[in-house]
């Protein structure tokens, strides 16, 4: 569990750039070197071991198992820093497409929201979804994608969709944005 990610961490801190640099360095310099790490092998060993230490208690005190599936995950950001990114997103996303917004008496539109009212019904069972208050917008744009904004206790989802006649396509795009 928390081998692989340190594993990838030490490749990429003993990667080709050190052997590089240590092989240019003259053999006097190399002697240097491992002289001083010899004089100090107590103070790297005390550095490394805290900086291990810390990563293991940020790792197990920022993990949070998933309502949903039961997995562990692990958050970097908190619940605030996330709400404050998510409402940002937003509103740059709001801005850019402020013009290009279609209504909600709009074919497509109507045909987004009764897939995504769809998908709300099919996954009723799924804690926290049916207590969603979800907001859909709908751009026209030739951009065939869709995603979900976490806000505070609702979801707001901005849905970037070409007006494809066959639902199924739609409905798919969706439920991969809500996954």
């Amino acid at each position: 569990m928390i081998l692989k990610p340190v594993q990838k961490l030490l490749a990429i801190i003993v990667g080709r750039g050190i052997r590089k640099w240590w092989q240019a360095l003259p053999p006097n310099k190399k002697e240097l070197f491992k002289e001083s790490i010899r004089k100090n092998k107590w103070k790297l060993v005390l550095g490394l071991s805290s900086f291990g230490l810390l990563f293991v208690v940020f790792y197990f005190t920022h993990l949070e198992v998933s309502p949903i599936t039961g997995r562990s995950k692990l958050l970097l950001l908190g619940k605030e820093q996330f709400r404050l990114l998510s409402e940002l997103e937003y509103e740059a996303w709001m801005e850019e497409f402020k013009n290009r917004m279609l209504t909600e008496k709009d074919a497509r539109y109507l045909a987004v929201k009764e897939v995504l009212c769809h998908l709300i019904e099919s996954n009723k069972d799924v804690p926290g979804i049916s207590q969603i208050n979800w907001t859909v917008h709908v751009v026209d744009s030739p951009v065939i994608n869709a995603f979900v904004l976490p806000m505070e206790v609702r979801v707001k989802a901005v849905y970037d969709i070409l007006y494809r006649p066959k639902k199924d396509m739609i409905e798919e795009s969706l439920s991969n944005a809500l996954l």
